[in-house]
């Protein structure tokens, strides 16, 4: 009887339910993580150990010292461990890419897992915002609904050569999947997704450059800059409302006092708890004052008068990087720039050097992907809250695995020129 269920059937069921489900379905993502990790468990015992490259062990470094020092710190400001299982994630990110980068697949479900992910998530958010709801949020908050959802569309950008590889009118499907993503996190009212946009378009432009002619570059430039105009002008998509609000309540913040109800917004609430993150650094820059305390020492200033009243309600600065500075300090922020800082390097330079189509592709989907975490950690804790941390370790092991076997050579890409 001929063998369905092998490991690359597996992979290829977890690509496509994966993005389809993440957003949608509560733990649905937590249970496919688990068996992933239990196959690459399996897989570490009965695979021999092989040497790694220089860039592995740079990127083995990056993603353990957030996990290690976060751990040093917690032990040291006796505070308790459930505050920080999250971080897990990060070294179980090798135990992933070491696992799938073994296995021979298709770059094909990568790319239509994403497509159909954005899809699905741009339908919910459609739905919710036509039933009165307020903001698209799916089955998780409406900030990770919205950026992780921006993350999945814009990723499928770097899948246009592969699709133009198959059939030229198939590049419709990651463009169209792209303004659904950026749609999506509109409809979300999450404004720190919106803020890596800028970004993304200058990395697509700088990636361009080695893969399109100069006429085509300024085609991909104005269409985008028209087509954010257009999602601007659209009532709907709340995206000019949303820019309004947020010039208004930083307008409204630095003309207030401190207790006044005009700073009683969501950017004035991140004002406020990023000062007071910043306060409880300078008092304890070394290994800050443990996971989990913000709240307790951000209350302390508020009864002081140095602080809003309502600084003291929440349990992280709504900042990564504020987050790391109060509750780890020093050895936290720079475990945390350290990481970005060295998949930043990994990508550009795996871009500056690829040698294959896919493995091009796959280093300006991690680049973009990256750039989205740097940029949404401005905003929010995306390390520090389960679905984004987990989708992180998820698509960066798929991501790493896929460019390690095509540059390679593991994998049969589809050869040809650089697209013109």
């Amino acid at each position: 009887m001929k063998r369905y269920f092998t490991h690359t059937n597996f992979i290829y069921l977890v690509l496509l339910v994966y993005p389809a489900t993440v957003l949608l379905i509560k733990n649905i993502n937590g249970v496919i993580y688990i068996l992933l990790t239990i196959l690459g468990l399996i897989n570490l015992f009965k695979e021999r150990a092989k040497p790694i490259t220089h860039d592995e062990k740079l990127l083995y470094i990056g993603l353990s010292a957030l996990f290690l020092t976060s751990q040093f710190t917690t032990f040291f400001t006796d505070t308790e461990y459930k505050y920080i299982w999250v971080f897990v994630y990060l070294p179980l990110t090798i135990l992933l890419y070491s696992y799938i980068k073994s296995i021979s697949i298709k770059s094909t479900f990568f790319w239509y897992g994403l497509i159909l992910g954005t899809l699905i998530s741009s339908g919910i958010a459609l739905y919710e915002i036509n039933t009165h709801h307020s903001r698209a949020s799916g089955a998780t908050n409406a900030i990770i609904f919205g950026n992780l959802a921006l993350c999945m569309g814009t990723m499928s950008l770097a899948s246009i050569g592969w699709f133009k590889q198959q059939n030229k009118w198939l590049i419709i499907l990651p463009i169209i999947t792209a303004i659904l993503g950026l749609v999506t996190c509109a409809l979300s009212g999450t404004r720190g997704g919106l803020l890596s946009i800028p970004f993304i378009l200058i990395i697509l432009l700088w990636y361009s450059k080695k893969h399109l002619s100069g006429k085509n570059i300024i085609l991909i430039a104005t269409s985008m800059i028209a087509l954010l105009s257009v999602l601007y002008a659209i009532p709907q998509t709340n995206i000019k409302k949303n820019i309004n609000r947020t010039i208004l309540s930083i307008e409204k913040y630095h003309q207030s006092e401190i207790n006044s109800h005009l700073r009683l917004t969501s950017v004035g609430d991140r004002f406020e708890m990023w000062q007071a993150a910043w306060l409880i650094y300078t008092e304890n820059p070394v290994i800050g004052v443990g996971w989990h305390n913000f709240k307790q020492h951000a209350q302390q200033q508020v009864d002081k008068g140095l602080r809003n009243t309502k600084t003291g309600q929440f349990n992280h600065a709504h900042s990564q990087y504020f987050s790391v500075l109060a509750s780890g300090g020093t050895l936290n922020f720079i475990s945390l720039i350290l990481l970005f800082s060295i998949l930043l390097y990994i990508f550009i330079k795996t871009a500056n050097n690829a040698k294959t189509p896919e493995g091009s592709q796959f280093v300006l989907a991690g680049l973009i992907f990256t750039i989205i975490y740097i940029v949404t950690s401005i905003s929010s804790v995306p390390l520090e809250r389960a679905r984004p941390a987990n989708f992180f370790s998820f698509y960066l092991a798929f991501i790493l695995a896929f460019i390690y076997r095509f540059e390679n050579g593991l994998e049969n890409s589809y050869g040809g020129k650089d697209i013109k």
